[in-house]
């Protein structure tokens, strides 16, 4: 598993740093002092607290008042025989959340559909982690289990 990309929103030094990919191996980050290689640094590791962006765009007026939220989007990627090692690793307590009005499919569709996703050679999630350590998802693959909103995507 490996963290794929990233973007910060309201933290520190940075109103909106647009998705920031990382590739396989090995990442570097250089810039000029004080223009936030450790508030990236921290939005990464996910331990950061809410230290709100402040400048002429978040902050025009001294009556201003700002969003106190700071954000990471953290994407994760996993290859199918990852989750294959999870799944046997953590077979006691291991479950897959589903919504409940979801209709379950038949147990060949479900062999298949696992089948398949342990092939994938790459799977991708994205969640955001606020400064209240809250974690919320945005998009994760349903492999066709249900519909939901992710789909068109």
């Amino acid at each position: 598993m490996r963290i794929s990309s990233f973007r910060v929103s309201n933290y520190k030094s940075f109103l909106d740093s647009s998705e920031l990919v990382l590739t396989d191996g090995f990442n570097v980050i250089i810039g000029q002092n004080n223009v936030g290689k450790t508030a990236l640094l921290e939005a990464i590791s996910l331990t950061f607290s809410n230290k709100a962006h402040k400048s002429l765009l978040s902050l025009p007026l001294e009556t201003s008042i700002t969003d106190p939220i700071s954000v990471a989007q953290v994407a994760f990627t996993v290859t199918g025989e990852e989750v294959r090692e999870i799944l046997l690793a953590k077979s006691d307590d291991f479950h897959v959340p589903i919504p409940a009005d979801t209709q379950h499919p038949n147990p060949n569709q479900a062999v298949e559909v696992l089948e398949s996703i342990l092939k994938t050679p790459q799977i991708e999630f994205l969640f955001a982690f606020n400064g209240y350590s809250q974690w919320s998802s945005i998009r994760v693959p349903t492999f066709g289990l249900f519909r939901s909103q992710y789909d068109s995507q």
